[in-house]
C-alpha cells in the first residue's frame, strides 16, 4: 500500500511517496510553491493529483508491484500528455515500487528528499536546495 502525489508546478512535476493515511496540509503545496519561486520557476495555478495503491481490495484482482507500476504509469502518463512537463523532480524513496525510470525517459529527472520529510525535519531543506539547484541550472 502506497500514496504518491504528484503536483504540477513550475512546469515539472513533482512526485512524492507519502503516507497513505496522510493528507496534505496547506503546508506541503506552500512548501513546494516556496521552492519554485527560490529557484525562479513560476509557482502559479499548481494542480495537485494523488495516487493511492491499491485503488481497490479485490482479492481476486493482482494487487503486486509490477500491477501497480503499471497502474502508476498510465496515472502519470495521461498527465504528462495533457502537460507537457520541463522535468520531473522525484521526492523521496520509491518504496511502494512504483516507480518505473522508463516512463520518464527524455525528460530531465532530479531526485531529492521528501517534500513530506522536510516538513518533518527542516534541516533537509538544504540537501533539497543543492539537488534542485542543478536541474535549474540546466533547466532554466
Amino acid at each position: 500500500m502506497f500514496s504518491v502525489v504528484a503536483c504540477f508546478l513550475g512546469g515539472r512535476y513533482w512526485l512524492d511517496e507519502i503516507p497513505r493515511s496522510r493528507d496534505l496540509g496547506d503546508n506541503y503545496l506552500q512548501l513546494l510553491q516556496g521552492i519554485c519561486v527560490a529557484l525562479g520557476w513560476d509557482p502559479s495555478g499548481p494542480l495537485l493529483d494523488r495516487f493511492d495503491w491499491p485503488m481497490h481490495h479485490n482479492r481476486q484482482l493482482d494487487l503486486g508491484q509490477q500491477t501497480a507500476r503499471y497502474g502508476f504509469e498510465g496515472f502519470i502518463r495521461a498527465r504528462l500528455e495533457r502537460y507537457p512537463v520541463r522535468g520531473i523532480v522525484l521526492l523521496g524513496e520509491t518504496d511502494g515500487g512504483w516507480f518505473d525510470p522508463e516512463v520518464f525517459s527524455g525528460v530531465e529527472l532530479v531526485t531529492t528528499v521528501s517534500a513530506w520529510r522536510m516538513l518533518k525535519q527542516p534541516e533537509l531543506k538544504i540537501t533539497a536546495w543543492r539537488d534542485l539547484k542543478r536541474l535549474s541550472q540546466t533547466l532554466g
